[in-house]
Order: structure tokens, then C-alpha cells, then sequence
């Protein structure tokens, strides 16, 4: 499985590995996540080479990493778009840094809006 992570992350490829490994064990998705991860790059939207970056690393799962605020929401909303138009059959999957501010949007309601399935990162407390 190749792997591409959009955004800034402080998760480290065994933390990604075990948020595919959650994937892989869910009923409604493990027919999507079969095989290890052969290869994982983390990407900037921002750099001028992204789109060649991207279509060079031939993903099969994109990682977005967002803010839990609308803004941030609806720009993702966009970056998810471009990049299915790039790669057609990309699994897309959004971990989402709760910023605890009053302008966050709860988890459900971000899914809800990218059409992905989202993790919150960091996790709630418990």
C-alpha cells in the first residue's frame, strides 16, 4: 500500500500504520485496506511541485491532515477533490487536529462535509 500524507503531522509512520491497521480491522472497510505499507511520503500542498509529487507517488491511500475549524474544513473540501480528479480509486481519509476552539466543528459534522471518514488527532481524553 502507498501511502501519501497531506498536511503537517507530528505522527511518525508507525502511527500511521496503526490508523490503517484500525481501518483494515473495521467490518465496513477492510475489503479497501489489504497489504502493509510499502511506501509513505508526507506532501505540501503548499510546495509548486505537489501535483507532480502526488501523481509520482502513485498512492493508493491520501492522508489529509486539517484543523477542526470551518475554514480549514472547506479548504480541505477542495485539496479532497482536486487530488481524486489526479488520482482516480484513491482511498481518502482525513485525521483532523482538534484546535478546542469555539469555531471547531465536531468530528461528524466534518466527515459530513469532506465525504471521507475522519479520526481526530489528538484523540479525546478519556
Amino acid at each position: 500500500m502507498r501511502v501519501v500524507v497531506i498536511g503537517e503531522t507530528d505522527r511518525d509512520l508507525v502511527g500511521i500504520s496503526n490508523l490503517l491497521r484500525s481501518e483494515e480491522q473495521s467490518v465496513d472497510t477492510a475489503s479497501k485496506w489489504i497489504g502493509e505499507i510499502s511506501k509513505a511520503r508526507i506532501l505540501d500542498e503548499e510546495d509548486p511541485e505537489f501535483e507532480q509529487k502526488l501523481i509520482d507517488a502513485n498512492p493508493n491511500v491520501a492522508i489529509i491532515v486539517l484543523d477542526s475549524e470551518k475554514e480549514y474544513v472547506l479548504r480541505s473540501k477542495s485539496l479532497i477533490r482536486d487530488v481524486r480528479k489526479k488520482i482516480p480509486g484513491l482511498i481518502v481519509i482525513g485525521l483532523v487536529n482538534t484546535t478546542g476552539s469555539e469555531e471547531s466543528l465536531p468530528i461528524d459534522r466534518i466527515e459530513s462535509v469532506l465525504g471521507v471518514t475522519c479520526y481526530e488527532f489528538p484523540p479525546p481524553e478519556t
